[in-house]
């Protein structure tokens, strides 16, 4: 049910299955059956019982899941046509720890579309799509380049490419947010001779702390903010450098 999937039919195909309905780690999902299997273990009454609540709150919770992102899918599209905008590829995914605040990006050809939505916000409420490059000119000079490609194919589409400070770094767009991503890598240095590909340095992060209690809790309870990525160009301009 992660954005990442599992590989079900293994053996037969190593492509990751996945819906993107609920976030890696989510309290709400794990707690039931840690404290249902707490219960059991520790010799409680109805011992067998605790184990079948425990898993009942947890599936009700993966269905409410699926429902919420159907939902912002839907305000998506519709946002997305109104705006001129055809993805060829749409992903709809919670943002940490909770199934309220939704991101949205949509890969439209060389650039791609970021925004938020919240399901309390105020009905009626826009969405607001960020656009940033790419950087296709970066994959086309960098085809072949097995970190490149490999990246590329495990992302689903969803990736960019960008020069860094004399360096050529991919993201996967799924994990994180402009300009910080969790899968990130350098993969090519700028040189007077022109791109040279290098082996993948791992170069990716988290947003700061900050952003978690300043803009991620005050978004979900659906107030209207700047969205993510501009908030972190005000807060820490150094990471658009």
């Amino acid at each position: 049910m992660t954005v990442y999937g599992t590989q079900l039919g293994r053996t037969f195909t190593d492509h990751p299955y996945g819906v993107g309905s609920i976030f890696i780690i989510d309290p709400l999902y794990t707690l039931p059956l840690l404290l249902g299997l707490g219960l059991t273990l520790s010799g409680a009454r109805n011992r067998p019982g605790w184990n079948h609540v425990g898993l009942l709150l947890s599936s009700v919770y993966l269905a409410w899941g699926v429902a919420a992102q159907q939902q912002v899918r839907d305000d998506a599209e519709i946002a997305l046509r109104e705006q001129g905008i055809a993805p060829e590829h749409l992903l709809v995914s919670p943002t940490p720890f909770n199934s309220l605040l939704w991101r949205i990006v949509a890969v439209d050809g060389g650039h791609y579309h970021e925004a938020y939505r919240s399901l309390l916000d105020p009905a009626g409420s826009p969405l607001t799509f960020d656009r940033f490059d790419r950087g296709q000119p970066l994959r086309e000079a960098l085809r072949g380049h097995d970190p490149v490609d490999r990246l590329a194919a495990f992302s689903k589409g969803f990736h960019a490419l960008q020069a860094v400070q004399g360096g050529v770094r991919i993201s996967d767009l799924r994990m994180g947010q402009a300009p910080v991503y969790f899968f990130a890598f350098e993969v090519a240095r700028i040189t007077d001779a022109g791109l040279q590909p290098t082996p993948p340095r791992a170069i990716g992060g988290r947003a700061p702390a900050g952003m978690l209690q300043h803009w991620l809790w005050p978004r979900i309870r659906g107030r209207t903010l700047e969205s993510g990525s501009q908030w972190l160009r005000r807060a820490h301009p150094v990471l658009f450098e």
